[in-house]
């Protein structure tokens, strides 16, 4: 498929229980697809049960093409994030942004993230937050092409990794 194929126009929508499958088995996808470039960002087991409460929270969308196939995932979170310090900004928390392998290299990604800080403006938010791991190479190039600025690192013990700090005023 190239690229002037590309279903369009994408929708986004917050995903419902009968669509947690479907988005675990994309993150999955790409946790698998990561770790053949040596990057162990995301485990090939990913935990339903993390899905089910973003659902229930109502944090969780899905990417739909034009056929209503789920392509993507989102995570935009209200909370404030145990990563980041309590600067007392009124901020959305982006996560775990993951597009089916089969639609990858298709600048989908930085649409969807056009659409997040569309989503964070309605929600009266003042930044769009997210963290990744310091260890993948690709992303803080490809979160500054989206326009965020990385604003530093936070060790996060739990899970013994460091993360790199990125936000987009809005």
């Amino acid at each position: 498929m190239k690229n002037s194929d590309i279903p369009c126009p994408l929708k986004l929508q917050l995903a419902n229980a009968d669509q947690l499958d479907q988005a675990a088995n994309i993150i999955r996808e790409t946790a698998q697809w990561l770790k053949t470039k040596g990057i162990k960002q995301w485990s090939e087991n990913f935990p339903l049960s993390r899905l089910q409460a973003e659902v229930s929270d109502g944090e969780l969308f899905v990417i739909l093409d034009n056929s209503q196939k789920i392509i993507g995932t989102i995570s935009l979170s209200h909370a404030k994030s145990e990563i980041w310090p309590d600067d007392k900004q009124t901020a959305i928390h982006l996560n775990r942004l993951a597009i089916s392998r089969e639609y990858s290299g298709r600048n989908l990604g930085s649409k969807i993230i056009s659409w997040a800080k569309e989503y964070a403006q309605q929600k009266g938010a003042t930044v769009l937050r997210l963290c990744c791991d310091k260890t993948n190479p690709f992303l803080p190039n490809f979160y500054q092409s989206c326009g965020f600025d990385c604003i530093g690192e936070s060790f996060y013990s739990p899970w013994q990794m460091t993360f790199l700090l990125f936000e987009m005023r809005i």
